[in-house]
């Protein structure tokens, strides 16, 4: 009986081992597939971040179109705008125009009668200017006089002043002399006598 105990415990062992292979294996196995998962719901979640971008962008690129195509649509309407007051503008050129020709035309008409009247006056001017020219040159020769008097008479004014100098110098001269001091007591007589009387 003991023999067949140790037999049965063996088996058992046996099959504990087995046992824990196969949990281990299964154990391997849950971590690969866990592992797969969420692999798995990384790619998800990349496409779908990928399908939200793709949506945005595509969202922007709808919106940039509209506004676009409502820009377009502004300077559509803007172009016919301005190509109505461009017609207009031509239309009121082309009046404007008529009238500066008829404008122009009677321009023409006084200019022929202005320059009757130069060609009449032209002799007129000619004279009047070798008049002024004639009058130019007496008052140069009138201005060379008095500029040749001018300096004579600044001469004379130098020549004055260098008297007028040298009078002071000697009046200065004899006023520091020793005989005009030695004479002021007598001068001073003098003029009080002339006082008294």
């Amino acid at each position: 009986k003991r023999s067949a105990h140790w037999a049965r415990v063996e088996a058992l062992q046996a099959e504990a081992k087995t046992s824990n292979s196969q949990i281990e294996a299964l154990m391997a196995e849950n971590a690969l597939l866990k592992q797969a998962h969420e692999d798995r719901l990384g790619d998800i979640a990349s496409l779908v971040l990928e399908r939200d971008t793709s949506l945005a962008a595509a969202h922007q690129a709808v919106t940039e179109r509209e506004q676009r195509i409502s820009h377009m649509q502004d300077d559509l309407r803007e172009a016919q705008q301005k190509r109505s007051a461009h017609w207009a503008r031509v239309e009121a050129l082309m009046a404007e125009n008529a009238r500066l020709k008829q404008a122009q035309d009677d321009r023409l008409g006084e200019i022929a009668t202005l320059t009757l009247e130069r060609d009449t006056s032209r002799a007129d001017v000619h004279r009047m200017a070798a008049e002024l020219e004639h009058r130019i040159r007496c008052l140069q020769d009138d201005l060379r006089e008095a500029q040749e008097s001018r300096d004579a008479h600044q001469a004379q004014i130098e020549g004055l002043k260098e008297d007028l100098g040298q009078s002071r110098s000697e009046v200065d001269a004899l006023l520091a002399s020793a005989s005009w001091r030695v004479t002021r007591p007598l001068r001073s007589v003098k003029q009080a006598l002339r006082g008294r009387e």
